[in-house]
């Protein structure tokens, strides 16, 4: 079984799976904001996911280490 966003899947749809993203990154305490990547965009990265999805995408695999701003909520 493959655990997604939207619960255990027995196998991925066919098309194409972007095999190491980062989908969303919060703010990280105590690192220096000018220096560290903050992607947490909402709108932007449904449309990104959106435009993935139409071109062919069937899966992305989000990458963001704990402790660097992955969010699983979000």
């Amino acid at each position: 079984m493959i655990a997604t966003v939207l619960g255990l899947i027995a196998e991925l749809p066919p098309g194409a799976v972007d095999s190491h993203e980062h989908i969303w990154i919060d703010p990280v305490n105590g690192a220096d904001p000018a220096r560290t990547f903050i992607l947490n965009d909402k709108g932007g990265i449904v449309r990104d996911l959106d435009l993935f999805s139409r071109a062919g995408g069937a899966a992305v695999i989000d990458c963001q280490p704990p402790h660097a701003g992955r969010n699983l909520e979000r």
